[in-house]
């Protein structure tokens, strides 16, 4: 289940976005959307034994300035954010993806 609390707002999109999840609502058509707020910054967190960008795990930053918004239809995924060593670690949660990662 994803919301707008800390624990559980995060989410990657199907054009790869990971976003921070700042509201819920309905558009004008009476879909569901997601307001929120993108990383524009994502780098493999480690690159041995293989590339973790291929697992989908990221070092995150630089959240966007400006709010966006996704139909519910474009999540692909939850994501857990970590805090490690000062950096901001984006991983997965694949039990809740449609799409497997390996």
């Amino acid at each position: 289940q994803i919301n707008i609390t800390s624990s559980d707002n995060y989410i990657s999109t199907k054009l790869k976005k990971i976003v921070k999840i700042k509201n819920i609502c309905y558009d004008k058509s009476g879909e569901i959307v997601i307001v929120g707020k993108s990383f524009s910054s994502k780098k493999p967190y480690y690159n041995k034994p293989i590339d973790s960008t291929k697992i989908g795990i990221y070092v995150v930053d630089d959240l966007s300035a400006e709010y966006e918004y996704w139909s519910i239809h474009d999540i692909e995924c939850k994501y857990m954010i970590l805090e490690i060593q000062g950096q901001k670690i984006g991983f997965p949660i694949i039990h809740t993806s449609s799409n497997k990662f390996i």
